[in-house]
């Protein structure tokens, strides 16, 4: 994902698809690109620079409707205070007899709750389907692909949530962080 944001392009119908994410750092990333190499040509990597948890996923948003959406990340925002995550073990969706997704479990009580304030707040664009704190590592080529359980073990201290549009292009989709909403910050006592 790009720091600066690049302007706002939408589908031919003009809407913007978004979703709220959180970012691994690099130092996260180095640990997952290490595991991504022990997997064959079956699988399409996720990019290194698109290694993230998907906090709601929203589809086609129309542009007037951003600042509302942009409402829901600044409560989420206001809400939570720094918090540590930890990436444990990798798995695979619907199940590991037939990979499709390869993933990075996460941890971290505060994932489902940012996840259920955003899907309350934004029902309409919502992807319905239950919150599984994850960070997608690839998806299946092949119809055999095989896949490795591997321990990942790296924590961090997230401060913040990302609103990133994506634009689907041939070569796969490129991801721009639209809005950044900063956690509480911690005032030491005096």
């Amino acid at each position: 994902m790009t720091d600066a944001p690049p302007p706002l392009r939408g589908s031919p119908e003009n809407a913007l698809r978004l979703f709220f994410a959180i970012t691994a750092p690099d130092h996260v990333k180095e640990r997952l690109l290490r595991v991504q190499g022990e997997v064959g040509n079956d699988w399409r990597l996720v990019k290194p620079n698109q290694l993230h948890l998907t906090m709601a996923f929203l589809g086609e948003v129309p542009p007037t409707d951003l600042e509302r959406v942009k409402g829901a990340g600044e409560r989420v925002g206001e809400k939570f205070y720094p918090f540590e995550v930890t990436l444990s073990e990798t798995g695979a969706f619907p199940n590991i007899r037939d990979p499709r997704i390869w993933f990075v479990e996460a941890r971290a009580s505060q994932l489902p709750e940012i996840a259920a304030l955003l899907q309350e707040s934004l029902k309409a664009w919502c992807d319905p389907k239950p919150f599984h704190p994850h960070l997608t590592l690839a998806r299946r080529r092949a119809d055999h692909a095989r896949f490795v359980l591997a321990r990942i073990d790296r924590t961090w201290v997230v401060d913040h949530l990302e609103l990133v549009q994506s634009i689907l292009t041939a070569r796969g989709p490129e991801y721009s962080v639209v809005s950044r909403f900063p956690f509480k910050t911690v005032i030491p006592a005096l």
